[in-house]
């Protein structure tokens, strides 16, 4: 069944951000590392953090974010959560993630995409 992503955020917050990191342990605990730094560049912003449902105790109490939400397929989509022509439930979504657990495509070279193993 749907999530209903907007009854999970305080609607008392005028900036958000969130930071999709659906799996790993391993993936989650490095991120908080990231998270303080992103906390520290967005004093502003509430930080609401996205993973599978077996990782949010790695975020709990965790003073750098406002919540843990559970992870959606859809945050993957380019431009979900932030629309250019109305406004979305979050200003900036960061999705790490499809960089570092997902096989996917991340430059091209003569108009042939290519991955890499380094």
């Amino acid at each position: 069944r749907p999530i209903d992503i907007m009854s999970l955020l305080d609607p008392s917050d005028t900036k958000r951000l969130l930071y999709v990191m659906p799996q790993s342990a391993g993936d989650s605990f490095l991120s908080t590392a990231i998270v303080a730094t992103l906390k520290d560049k967005y004093p502003n912003h509430a930080i609401y953090i996205s993973t599978l449902p077996q990782f949010p105790d790695i975020w709990k109490n965790n003073p750098n974010i406002k919540s843990w939400i559970p992870f959606v397929q859809e945050m993957l989509l380019y431009g979900w959560g932030t629309d250019r022509f109305q406004k979305g439930p979050f200003e900036i979504v960061l999705t790490p993630t499809i960089l570092t657990q997902f096989n996917l495509p991340n430059w091209n070279q003569n108009g042939n995409t290519q991955s890499f193993l380094i």
